[in-house]
């Protein structure tokens, strides 16, 4: 009978000491798990750092190679240093910041591993397991932070872009392709103001905005976006199959029509900017996904630097040139100015975008969709 009970005590403890076993190969997940996590958010940050670090001294570098010497020059290229360096400053504090985070979450779970220890337990290894969830989800959470401010601060910078030569314009406005000139030059008025609206309706409705007001007859400038009157004004020459609007400095009606809608855009969304509450844009500001600018093309800072420029820097008006259309003109620093302020910058680079994804047979097909051409 003793041998027996001994017998039996020895089978218990047997089965006592296999479910210790099961513990702490679970607690041991735990620990690798939480270690796991650690190393995949520290390099996680690490590698949008390094990101951020190429962007900008990329931007940098091809400003520096393409400024000019010029005063205004100088200072552009001053201000995106700054810009530059108030972005590295927060975001090395986020890096930080995450990493001792996880070396935290993580020194917590290897305390709490070491009281679990001795409670070998019925229910343990579900808390266990609970818990193994509960401390992937803190450091997913804590990598998510982490790397939104750094994506937030990635969008704040915003190193102006290479100020070309003077005598070559077409750099900032766009090259249009020679096939698709020679289409437009062999379109009458109306197919042109036709095609027009036609692109001017695409591009609205990418930008998700009502279809506008377009005037025909402007003659103050190559076109303009009036906010008041909701209405995109494009200089009547354009449509003048007479006219041969050549040379460096001229803008085409493809770079108009992405220039001035783009204002649009920037007009409607610094007006909802305008409308929010400073928790409202502070959230914005806080988490990328919380940005309803971005599914639009700009960003929270974007539009505040715009409306910074529009009314409280003073906007800068482009210097007329001697001539309307002339061949050249020389790019004075009221010029590049202009062409670096913030609002004018963003509709040159939409502008220029515009011209660089045109091909000949998406425009043939717009054409014919505009004026009922090959039907």
């Amino acid at each position: 009978m003793e041998r027996i009970y001994r017998f039996t005590k020895i089978v218990r403890f047997e089965d006592l000491s296999d479910f210790y076993s099961k513990q702490i190969d679970i607690w041991k997940l735990v620990a690798h798990s939480a270690r796991l996590a650690s190393h995949i958010a520290r390099e996680g940050v690490y590698r949008i750092e390094l990101d951020n670090e190429g962007l900008a001294v990329d931007a940098l570098r091809e400003y520096m190679n393409g400024s000019d010497s010029s005063s205004n020059g100088l200072d552009a290229l001053s201000d995106a240093a700054m810009r530059t360096a108030v972005a590295y400053e927060t975001a090395a504090e986020a890096h930080a910041n995450g990493r001792k985070r996880m070396d935290e979450i993580a020194q917590d779970c290897a305390d709490k591993l070491t009281d679990w220890s001795s409670l070998a337990v019925t229910w343990g290894p579900a808390f266990v397991l609970w818990t193994l969830a509960d401390v992937k989800g803190r450091m997913e959470e804590e990598q998510r932070r982490a790397l939104d401010i750094i994506q937030n601060n990635l969008a704040a910078v915003m190193a102006p872009e290479p100020l070309v030569s003077p005598d070559d314009m077409r750099d900032v406005r766009g090259i249009v392709p020679e096939e698709i000139q020679r289409i437009w030059d062999g379109l009458s008025a109306e197919e042109r103001k036709a095609v027009a609206r036609l692109m001017v309706e695409e591009v609205f409705e990418e930008n998700r905005l009502f279809m506008p007001n377009i005037d025909f007859d402007y003659t103050g400038g190559n076109g303009r976006w009036v906010t008041s009157q909701y209405t995109l004004q494009i200089n009547k020459n354009y449509f003048d199959p007479s006219l041969k609007l050549e040379g460096p400095s001229t803008m085409s009606i493809f770079h108009v029509v992405a220039h001035e809608s783009r204002h649009a855009l920037q007009a409607v969304l610094m007006d909802i900017y305008r409308r929010k509450d400073e928790g409202e844009i502070e959230k914005m500001k806080t988490r990328w996904e919380d940005d309803e600018f971005r599914p639009r093309g700009l960003t929270v800072h974007e539009v505040e630097r715009m409306r910074y420029n529009r009314f409280e820097r003073g906007y800068q008006e482009a210097a007329p040139p001697k001539e309307q259309y002339a061949s050249e003109r020389e790019l004075d620093e009221k010029y590049a100015t202009y062409v670096y302020q913030p609002l004018e910058r963003d509709a040159h680079r939409m502008g220029r975008r515009y011209i660089d994804m045109m091909n000949e047979e998406d425009f043939r097909e717009l054409v014919e969709r505009a004026t009922g051409r090959g039907k």
